[in-house]
């Protein structure tokens, strides 16, 4: 449509006495193609789907905005949650993140309902999604979701809030982490929910590593990507072995394993396009490959990575292959490239609060120093 003509449309419309009815009927109908088109991102149509809801997303778009505008948190609330899946897999994490903190600030949507509860788990996977530093918020959505859904009986947003917590917990108390996720195993396999049921075993698999129990692992790991792969849902098994590989690598240091699962993911992420896990799965093979000492490799793995970290929005890998890259030039003999990576990426570290990585970076520059 012409810009013009669409402009005129656009005013003969808000003119009309019918306007509020036609903005409600437009956003109720892709509220409904939403909730249809989420469940298709979990199986063997998800790259289809994905490209169909990426074709309505403007339209997706005027309806948020006109719920928003306009309080209406019945429309705004379930809009959010069914399309966080689609924001985090397309690479519009940041918007999806905008999107649903508006969502929740409505002062329809304070109330402790399901719809709400629901809207909180979308908002707290998003969160982890977007950073791996300060849970402090995502955690917060996840326990309100949880004491909500325990009040309003919402079995199902209860199993994903108890997974989500689990999820976090698992950094800092795997008691309660286990408690969290065999609560979710059990309401996922008493609801029928297969694909709920499997992160819960991805779950409770990185909770095995963490104990150092890696039979057990290796066997609730299986038992994951069995039941994605029957559901043909390749993007939550690149996710499951991302997880995997991240716990083994970070936690608990077994070099070699990750690598191999971070490679099987990327194989994954490559075949279906997936630019989330591709690049997640690169950055993590530039660090091992540090580790290894193969400069080369980390090299290479970061430069492939970056260019989609900063398609996709994602603000808190960059910062750590860039330092990665300045480590790299100074083995290299090219101390001024060094040091400015080093300086950008404590930069950029800096307006995140992550200020772990600024002490890392400042490490790097000390030793550039000496």
């Amino acid at each position: 449509m012409l810009a013009t003509i669409r402009e005129y449309a656009g005013e003969r419309l808000e003119a009309s006495p019918n306007a509020t009815f036609l903005h409600r009927r437009h956003a109720a109908a892709f509220l409904n193609f939403a909730e249809q088109a989420a469940p298709k991102l979990r199986g063997p149509q998800q790259t289809r789907w994905l490209r169909r809801i990426e074709l309505a997303h403007a339209n997706l778009r005027v309806a948020l905005t006109w719920a928003l505008e306009h309080g209406e948190a019945e429309l705004a609330l379930p809009l959010v949650t069914a399309l966080a899946d689609f924001w985090a897999k397309a690479g519009h994490l940041l918007e999806g993140r905008g999107w649903i903190a508006r969502a929740l600030c409505l002062p329809a949507a304070q109330g402790a309902t399901p719809l709400r509860a629901a809207a909180l788990n979308a908002a707290a996977e998003t969160e982890l999604n977007y950073t791996d530093v300060d849970y402090t918020l995502p955690a917060a959505y996840l326990r309100e979701s949880i004491a909500t859904s325990r009040q309003t009986g919402a079995s199902s947003t209860l199993a994903y809030g108890c997974l989500g917590l689990g999820t976090i917990l698992l950094a800092t108390d795997i008691d309660a982490a286990q408690t969290y996720g065999d609560e979710s195993l059990n309401i996922f396999r008493s609801t029928g929910d297969r694909w709920g049921e499997a992160r819960a075993l991805a779950l409770l698999a990185r909770l095995a590593i963490c104990r150092n129990e890696m039979a057990v692992a290796e066997e609730l790991t299986k038992a994951s990507v069995a039941i994605f792969t029957a559901l043909g849902d390749r993007w939550s098994i690149g996710y499951t072995l991302l997880v995997q590989a991240y716990t083994l690598h970070f936690e608990q240091q077994q070099y070699d394993r990750a690598r191999d699962l971070y490679e099987e993911a990327l194989a994954i992420g490559e075949l279906s396009g997936e630019k989330v896990i591709i690049a997640t799965a690169l950055s993590n093979l530039a660090d091992l490959a540090l580790i290894r000492e193969d400069y080369t490799a980390t090299e290479r793995f970061a430069r492939r990575a970056l260019p989609l970290l900063d398609e996709l929005g994602e603000l808190w890998q960059p910062p750590r292959l860039l330092r990665l890259l300045g480590i790299c030039a100074a083995i290299g003999g090219n101390g001024d490239q060094a040091t400015k990576l080093v300086g950008d990426s404590i930069e950029l570290n800096r307006r995140l609060g992550d200020h772990r990585a600024v002490i890392a970076g400042l490490i790097a520059l000390a030793h550039r120093a000496l």
